[in-house]
């Protein structure tokens, strides 16, 4: 039995003697990571109070890398971490422990007689009036006399996380809230961006009517959501009796359902379907199994006794396929910009920030390397940088794609005005040879036909009176034909536009007399301008006078030619029956006005009632 008891006690100081030593945090009010000086061991068995400090005696604890965040990669265990504080400052002081993470439960204990003291129990689940300390950080309050020192126990157990991730450290409450200070000013700065993008992108959504500004908005929204949760900043908006409940939605969550929109955005942005179909729906693929992982990973929200592991399966799955749809982006976008294709360029250059950032995150969780992280953090920063980008390449976009419209729309307007005047050409040029046709063979004709009346008539049997009313009958027709070959004719216009609208008039005064017409104008001198417009103008002209004398039964007929301001205006008047101007299914000839008026780039009016009918035409001549 004596031999026993020797070799037990010989084990337990051989195992004392090897353990290793615990660097004493000392605090002097200077900075010291605390990642230098505390010590954690894994514990999967749920180890006993009694367990940890023989663990801890046998040197089983390891050290934290220097000036790194705890972090245990994708674990269901807890862990233990101990320190041990030395005040060495030159008065009695008051420190806080804090711990960054909403995921996890810590617990204190206090090493006293080789036993470990249970002091108290927080995590991100409680309040803010529940917690020993009421800040955002999950922090244990302790005190310390001039140079003494306690040697502190925290257990630190999973609740939603799928891994164990926490900054630490040790400080008075002083310096404590003046770090709380500045970098909650900082993350108001990168949370007041956010939501100045997003107030661009619903800015854009009311004016543009795009469903990608949309998701933009929802996308950031999400983002906030995720960085207001990350950062613990939540606690300080919800109320009281929400707060358990919201507590326990995942941080990634929010993150899921940013990427969904992300996803949305990028597919939209990039024209996904137009140039790569299968891609596209590959993606589409990608992005909906993504909303169920999304839904799963709420179930600790409404069943909050959850065992741990099936939550952080999810979890897993859900990070999982965040990564899957951040691949592809990346591999599309470099496909994309292989081909040269300007929008993908565009979106890699925001991506890239926001890729960083996920990796970043990415390594970490799974504890395997770390990238340098720039404060306040690399997932929020690449987070701002890209949704930054994004809105000024989405604006750059819109202004493009409205550049690149406005010149096809010109180009269409170009393109019409050209198969428009052609059109008028051709028309012109058949007038003009139907003029032609009208006063040498028609015309002819009705002289020749005229001349042989004149010999048949001499030898019939006609009385005078009857042979003198056939020919001049035949007389008249031969003017009606002269006249209407003569307003064929094209060939007159040129400089005396006047002159062909005043013998117009006097036309109309010769051969109609039930009507009265007037002519008042402003121009003393022809204006110069091209022989196409000349034309249209005389087409437009004759042609509301030739609607009037067939449809109007006026007695009455003005009109007004103003020239002002490089403007032609042209107000015709008629005192007849009017017409009504909503009725569809008006004579071709005002259709031919419109028409005319339109490739002049000219306006029209009409007015039109029982007691006469005004057309004002404006037609720019500059």
């Amino acid at each position: 039995m004596l031999k026993k008891i020797i070799l037990c006690s010989a084990l337990f100081f051989i195992g004392i003697a090897n353990a290793t030593p615990l660097n004493p945090y000392v605090f002097n009010n200077d900075y010291n990571h605390l990642a230098a000086y505390y010590q954690y061991i894994e514990d999967c068995d749920n180890l006993s109070q009694e367990e940890v400090v023989q663990k801890f005696n046998a040197g089983k604890f390891r050290s934290q890398t220097p000036n790194t965040a705890f972090s245990s990669g994708i674990s269901t265990c807890s862990y233990w971490l101990v320190v041990n504080v030395v005040n060495k400052s030159s008065q009695y002081n008051k420190f806080l422990w804090s711990f960054y993470n909403n995921g996890l439960e810590f617990e204190l204990y206090e090493l006293v007689g080789n036993k470990l003291a249970y002091k108290s129990k927080s995590s991100m689940h409680l309040s803010i009036s529940e917690r020993m300390f009421p800040v955002r950080a999950v922090s244990f309050p302790f005190y310390l006399e001039k140079n003494k020192s306690r040697t502190l126990f925290v257990k630190v157990s999973p609740t939603i996380s799928k891994n164990t991730y926490f900054p630490t450290d040790i400080t008075t409450p002083e310096d404590f809230l003046l770090y709380e200070v500045d970098f909650s000013y900082l993350m108001g700065k990168y949370i007041g961006l956010l939501l100045f993008a997003l107030f661009v992108n619903l800015c854009m959504y009311l004016i543009i009517k795009e469903r990608q500004y949309i998701y933009s908005i929802f996308y950031i929204l999400c983002i906030i959501l995720f960085q207001i949760s990350d950062f613990h900043f939540d606690f300080f908006e919800i109320p009281k009796a929400f707060f358990n409940f919201w507590s326990y939605v995942n941080k990634d969550f929010y993150m899921g359902l940013s990427i969904f929109f992300y996803a949305k955005i990028f597919a939209l942005y990039v024209n996904l379907e137009t140039h790569f179909p299968k891609f596209n729906t590959y993606f589409r693929v990608l992005n909906y199994v993504l909303v169920l992982f999304i839904v799963l990973i709420l179930v600790p929200v409404f069943l909050p006794n959850t065992n741990l592991y099936p939550i952080q399966t999810i979890n897993l799955l859900l990070n999982f396929w965040i990564y899957a749809i951040i691949t592809s982006i990346f591999f599309i976008v470099l496909i994309g910009i292989f081909q040269q294709k300007r929008y993908f360029l565009l979106f890699g250059i925001s991506f890239i920030f926001l890729f960083y950032g996920f990796v970043s995150y990415l390594l970490n969780v799974l504890n395997s390397y770390h990238l340098p992280i720039f404060r306040p953090g690399n997932i929020i920063n690449g987070l701002l940088i890209e949704v930054s980008l994004l809105t000024i390449f989405f604006v750059y976009k819109f202004k493009i794609e409205k550049e690149e419209t406005a010149l096809k729309i010109i180009a269409t307007t170009n393109k019409n005005y050209i198969l428009t005047k052609k059109i008028l050409t051709i028309e012109s040029d058949e007038q003009e040879r139907l003029s032609r046709n009208i006063h040498d063979e028609i015309g002819s004709d009705i002289t020749g036909l005229r001349l042989q009346l004149e010999n048949h008539l001499y030898k019939s049997n006609i009385e005078q009176q009857q042979q003198k009313e056939i020919l001049e009958n035949v007389v008249m027709l031969y003017e009606k034909v002269r006249n209407l070959s003569h307003f064929m004719k094209t060939d007159g216009f040129g400089d005396n536009l006047m002159h062909i609208i005043e013998n117009l008039i006097a036309f109309y005064k010769k051969n109609i007399s039930n009507i009265e017409f007037e002519l008042y104008t402003n121009i003393e001198k022809e204006i110069n301008f091209e022989k196409d417009i000349q034309i249209q103008i005389f087409r437009i002209i004759k042609e509301a006078y030739t609607n009037a004398l067939k449809h109007a039964a006026a007695s009455k007929i003005v009109m007004q030619l103003i020239f002002e301001k490089q403007i032609l205006m042209i107000i015709i008047e008629d005192n007849g029956i009017g017409f009504d101007i909503n009725y569809k299914k008006h004579n071709g000839g005002l259709e031919n006005i419109k028409s005319r008026v339109s490739f002049l780039s000219g306006k029209i009016n009409i007015d039109s009632n029982s007691t006469g009918t005004s057309l004002i035409i404006e037609i720019p001549l500059e």
